[in-house]
């Protein structure tokens, strides 16, 4: 099969998945991300075309046009459940506490995270979980439906994706997070309260991106040491 798959410069979950795709005696064409939004695809693209699209982590928005050529599936494996389409999704499970959160595979359209849902793998939040911890579990459990159902779709071929999408009864949430809402939550004011303040910390703080506090005009971002 020829094979265009996207990962993220970078990242070691992309390198391991790659490790893995290397076992098929797949034409395999690798395009990594940076870690910014809104990059430009590659011009070389313009005349791809092949059989399969995978896309792990990757910061690429494809379009229509890219998405079509793929004869068989264009494939995204999107880290959260259905239930947390677009940006944030482990933030906003963390600030609504939720006991639960997820990895989701499906189809690729025009319209990011609104495709066809193939498969669904939820794991628990635990109490002491923050975005850091749950970022990670959730890049972990990414990793392991990525192998799984790659696994099974290159000895299957088109007939399990149809199986998927035959016993599939999950479906997006309406609500798609933004990465303003996060921004904006990532703000402390004085007036808010200190279980607000916990709850922020907790659910939008990491080490790379500080909760930040604006005070008579001057900026100062949250160390917890």
């Amino acid at each position: 099969m020829k094979v265009l798959f996207f990962g993220r410069k970078g990242c070691i979950f992309t390198n391991n998945l790659l490790d893995h795709l290397q076992k098929f005696n797949w034409d395999l064409e690798i395009v990594l991300s940076g870690n910014i939004r809104h990059q430009k695809l590659p011009e070389t693209l313009d005349n791809w075309n092949g059989d399969l699209i995978l896309c792990f982590r990757s910061l690429y928005i494809l379009p229509k046009s890219l998405i079509i050529k793929s004869k068989i599936a264009a494939i995204n494996f999107h880290p959260g459940p259905p239930e947390y389409p677009g940006s944030g999704g482990i933030n906003f499970a963390l600030y609504e506490n939720k006991k639960n959160f997820g990895v989701t595979v499906h189809l690729m359209n025009e319209k990011v995270d609104s495709g066809k849902i193939l498969d669904v793998v939820y794991f628990p939040i635990v109490e002491s979980d923050n975005v850091e911890t749950l970022l990670k579990k959730t890049h972990e459990e990414l990793l392991k439906i990525s192998k799984k159902f790659i696994s099974c779709l290159e000895k299957e071929n088109s007939k399990f994706l149809q199986d998927k999408l035959s016993l599939s009864k999950f479906l997006w949430s309406k609500k798609k997070r933004t990465i303003k809402e996060v921004d904006d939550l990532s703000v402390i004011y004085p007036n808010i309260s200190k279980n607000e303040i916990l709850k922020r910390i907790r659910s939008f703080h990491t080490s790379k991106f500080p909760l930040s506090v604006y005070l008579n005009g001057y900026k100062f971002t949250y160390d917890p040491n």
